[in-house]
């Protein structure tokens, strides 16, 4: 045999020895990237659903409390990239776009470890006057979690908004320990998409809820109960629903009916056939809808009862405001002031104030349900003074 045969021999012999052996680093290595690649979130989806529909542009005013802005270097552009990442999928789905309208600081007084706490906290401070949506941004949560109302939380067709940071220093340190073989640049990076698509995916969340979307049990759709980094959509059902309320809210003021949307969604839940909503929820909304409507019948009964309680009478009738203070009666006096100036909120929270403080007074409980009316506010709030007005007609007949 040729002394040439028995170099290529003892090259192969070598090249087989060296593929049976794995380098333990490089082997390492190989599988570190493919958990790397398992663990980069998913695309959002941008299904072109409403694409054919005009873009409205939603503003959204922004709290934050000081736990907050301290893990931003540039909060301003952090929450205006937040926002546009939102955009994203919001605009081709159901054709709206965020526009950040003013960011405050959230109150010291507000407390940031329960979120429906805050939630509640952040109604009382802002009613929402010349928005779509208010939202509150406080510090992260003091434990790792991946339920999406730990994370954030919304009211159910509401204005109100509440999101913790993203930031999360054990995940971090996961990543860095568990990744050690890819250099510093490459966890950063992926650290920062996870982030990315989570905050943006929460807010996504909360913004559903607000426009009427419920949970599902699809764990790769956006309205799951948790987050995890492979949500990617809406489902079709829940973006029909927001679509009703989006139709609603867009309106010209003098078209926007809340018993009308509320009448429009509970039929289409009450025949949807999809079954892909959370166990019980349905039912949830339904009897909430059903009792908003009742709110909403109860308060255009005692409309009518006023009216037809003034019909005889051609001139104004005499407010008889005996039983308020003199200063009480200045208040009074100063609504219709509001009104003509159209401070509505400053109008509806004196004559709120005087209604609670006289519920026996006919005259601050007709107000109360007249500008209630007027200013569109909810029906729970409606029923309770026009309900008021109407028991204080009947004894006044009785008498």
């Amino acid at each position: 045999m040729s002394k040439l045969r028995w170099v290529l021999l003892g090259l192969a012999a070598f090249a087989l020895a060296s593929c049976s052996y794995q380098n333990p680093y490089l082997a390492k290595r190989r599988w570190q990237q493919q958990q790397a690649r398992n663990l980069k979130p998913a695309e959002l989806e941008q299904a072109p659903g409403t694409a054919w529909r005009r873009t409205t542009a939603l503003k959204i005013r922004i709290y934050r409390d000081a736990a907050y802005a301290n893990h931003q270097t540039n909060l301003r552009q952090h929450l205006q990239e937040l926002i546009e990442h939102a955009n994203e999928v919001l605009q081709v789905n159901v054709s709206i776009r965020l526009q950040l309208e003013e960011v405050r600081e959230l109150p010291n007084e507000v407390v940031s470890t329960d979120l429906r706490q805050v939630i509640e906290q952040l109604h009382a401070l802002d009613q929402g006057d010349g928005v779509e949506f208010v939202l509150a941004l406080v510090g992260q949560n003091p434990i790792m979690t991946y339920s999406f109302h730990e994370l954030g939380m919304a009211r159910w067709l509401g204005k109100h908004l509440a999101m913790r940071s993203m930031d999360d220093a054990q995940e971090l340190q996961q990543l860095t320990e568990g990744l050690d073989t890819l250099s510093v640049e490459q966890r950063a990076q992926l650290y920062a998409q996870r982030k990315q698509h989570k905050q943006t995916a929460v807010l996504l969340h909360e913004i559903g809820h607000a426009l009427g979307a419920m949970h599902t049990r699809d764990p790769d759709d956006l309205m799951h109960p948790n987050y995890r980094h492979s949500v990617s959509g809406f489902a079709e059902p829940n973006l029909a629903i927001m679509g009703y309320t989006l139709e609603e809210r867009t309106a010209e003021p003098d078209q926007r009916d809340p018993a009308t949307l509320a009448k429009r969604l509970k039929t289409y839940l009450t025949q949807s056939q999809w079954q892909g909503w959370v166990d019980g929820e349905r039912e949830d909304r339904l009897k909430v809808l059903s009792e908003a409507l009742d709110q909403a019948t109860a308060a255009r009964q005692a409309a009518v009862l006023a009216g037809q309680e003034a019909r005889p009478t051609p001139q104004a009738p005499v407010e008889d405001l005996t039983g308020l203070t003199p200063e009480d009666r200045e208040k009074y006096q100063a609504i219709e002031v509001h009104r003509r100036e159209q401070r509505v909120k400053e109008a509806y929270a004196l004559v709120t104030e005087l209604a609670d403080r006289y519920p026996e007074i006919y005259a601050v409980q007709q107000k109360a349900c007249e500008l209630g009316m007027a200013f569109r506010v909810q029906p729970q709030f409606i029923v309770r003074y026009c309900g008021k007005m109407s028991e204080l007609q009947k004894a006044a007949r009785q008498r």
